[in-house]
């Protein structure tokens, strides 16, 4: 639907990976029973094959206590192939993917067997639009936890690459109806391995 939409020639859209009703586990097609209520917010029992109940638990409790392993690989079916299309169709060059999250997970897993919101260190990625394929920029400890490398990239830093790619002056600011000015990632800077 991404990749029809981008065709069709709409110019911003958002593709939420998050329901997984059919997926594949062990080579083989399944159903996965709650598919249809899952979100990445995994605060309780991560790991569990069915849905829980946790008293006391997260934002998630009873909820999203849906093992991991259906998202993943439904995230992964699904991005690979949009990019894919994309390729096949002469649009990656010209179409930037975006591929983030609200904010990381720590890094050890809860009480409830779940993982907390955490604001250390998290992941996103970029494709098409002339991005360089094949790096990873920046690095974190082995658990995922705290940046290790010289130089932390902010969220001002991911808005400020993405003005960049599409070519929106961001020191240049809009105004609100009663004059007040409004920057776009004014404090960041377009990460340099992105170009």
């Amino acid at each position: 639907m991404g990749r029809k939409l981008i065709q069709s020639g709409v110019r911003f859209v958002t593709v939420d990976c998050r329901e997984p009703i059919n997926t594949w586990r062990d080579g083989k097609r399944v159903k996965f029973d709650g598919g249809s209520n899952m979100n990445w917010d995994h605060h309780d029992d991560i790991y569990s094959e069915s849905h829980t109940n946790i008293k006391g638990g997260g934002a998630g409790a009873g909820r999203y206590g849906i093992h991991t392993w259906p998202m993943m690989g439904s995230l992964d079916q699904a991005l690979s192939a949009l990019i894919d299309d994309l390729h096949q169709r002469g649009l990656l060059e010209e179409t930037l993917l975006c591929i983030v999250t609200e904010f990381g997970r720590t890094p050890k897993i809860n009480e409830r067997k779940g993982r907390d919101h955490w604001t250390h260190a998290f992941s996103f990625a970029f494709a098409g639009a002339g991005v360089p394929g094949g790096q990873v920029v920046g690095s974190t400890d082995k658990d995922g936890g705290y940046i290790t490398s010289s130089q932390a990239y902010t969220i001002d830093d991911y808005a400020a690459t993405i003005y960049e790619k599409l070519g929106i002056n961001r020191e240049k600011p809009v105004h609100t109806p009663d004059g007040r000015p409004i920057y776009f990632a004014k404090n960041g800077s377009p990460i340099p391995e992105l170009f």
